[in-house]
């Protein structure tokens, strides 16, 4: 993990995780399965990279629920999926770890917290996290956070 963070860029992290519609417990076993990515410079507002890892799920597999609501299935794990260990490993290689980075809510952030003390590895991500969620609802003087949906119609985004 490195204290030593450049704040020209921001680091846009989106996770998907295994899932299941009809076992209540399911999340106490959850998994992520995908860990999207997106650098983006502040300054000139440009992409300077990303990407995405499907990462191979350790304690529970991809359920019908799962697919409908990720579109990631258990032939694209099979084929493209890496360990949570190779993707601590690229993440520190293109230094990810060394930009402030944002998710929608904490989920993000507490899936990977949990994850990376399960596998004991270091963290892909700095401990610099912003909750977008948290923030556009100050930002609008909401009484409650709202979904990424309500939120972009909120500002006028398509």
């Amino acid at each position: 993990m490195s204290f030593n963070l450049k704040y020209d860029k921001l680091l846009v992290v989106d996770l998907e995780a295994t899932c299941d519609d009809k076992d209540p417990n399911f999340k106490r076993v959850s998994d992520i399965i995908e860990f999207g990515w997106v650098l983006g410079n502040i300054r000139s507002g440009q992409i300077e990279d990303c990407g995405t890892w499907l990462v191979r799920p350790v304690r529970s597999g991809i359920t019908e629920f799962c697919t409908q609501l990720t579109t990631i299935t258990d032939e694209m794990i099979q084929q493209d999926g890496v360990s949570w260990e190779t993707v601590v490993a690229e993440a520190q290689a293109k230094k990810l770890d060394g930009y402030p980075w944002v998710s929608w809510g904490d989920y993000d952030k507490n899936m990977i917290a949990e994850t990376v003390k399960r596998h004991r590895t270091k963290s892909p991500v700095s401990v610099r996290h912003i909750n977008l969620k948290l923030l556009h609802a100050l930002q609008m003087q909401n009484t409650k956070e709202v979904g990424i949906t309500v939120a972009m119609k909120q500002m006028s985004i398509p």
